[in-house]
């Protein structure tokens, strides 16, 4: 009995800690961007690590509205990409000072987009986009905000009419997969990305020209791993 008293008290107790973790408000985990106040951002042109050429272009044009309507003023993206004509080298800023770009052009945060992988499987009936969002100080080169996330879209396709038990015939089974097939490449990454951006910076303390600025402070500041499954 005192056994079972014990294991009960000890399964307790980590739920509570697995609560009180997964429940963190935005206060907690972001202290330093309430206390910096930040207004602009500088979003640095992706790292692209996937197979997919394009993926960096892709990114690129989709992150400034959402940082946009999250209330902060958004340097415009080809303003950067000027700055850095090839990808590897804003990724090297990870590991250095980014506080020049306060000082020479007024930027309080530098997002980072590192895009790790990207793929259209037929097998698995999906697409899938994986990157990580790091947001750095111009003014303390801490990182402020870090998620990694993780969309992906199910395109399984079913044209056949087999009913749940019944065994598929080899032609149907063809049909389905073949079906499966062209949904899966006629899947647009556009919208993973997306969708990518509007769960990461859900989370992100809003800025000084949305209406809740400050006043979400008790908010769920999020996972670090956020998975989206459509």
């Amino acid at each position: 009995m005192k056994k079972l008293i014990l294991v009960a008290s000890i399964l307790s107790l980590f739920m509570m800690m697995f609560v009180s973790c997964d429940s963190t408000p935005k206060e907690e985990a972001y202290q330093q961007w309430y206390y910096e106040e930040p207004l602009s951002i500088l979003i640095m042109p992706p790292v692209n690590l996937s197979h997919e050429d394009d993926m960096n272009d892709i990114f690129y044009s989709m992150l400034a509205k959402p940082l946009a309507e999250a209330g902060y003023y958004v340097f415009p993206p080809h303003f950067s990409n000027e700055l850095f004509k090839k990808s590897d080298k804003s990724e090297s800023y990870l590991a250095l000072s980014v506080k020049e770009f306060g000082q020479k052009y007024g930027a309080d945060m530098v997002l980072f987009t590192r895009i790790n992988y990207c793929y259209k499987s037929v097998l698995l009936s999906e697409v899938t986009v994986d990157a990580d969002f790091i947001v750095k100080s111009t003014k303390t080169d801490e990182i402020l905000f870090e998620k990694n996330v993780n969309v992906s879209q199910d395109t399984k396709t079913e044209l056949s009419n087999t009913e749940p038990g019944e065994t598929r015939s080899f032609f149907e089974f063809f049909i389905d997969t073949a079906a499966t097939a062209v949904t899966t490449s006629l899947t647009s990454y556009e919208k993973l990305v997306r969708d990518s951006g509007a769960q990461t910076f859900e989370y992100m303390p809003y800025g000084p020209y949305h209406p809740s600025y400050l006043l979400d402070k008790e908010e769920y500041a999020g996972s670090d791993r956020i998975k989206v499954s459509r």
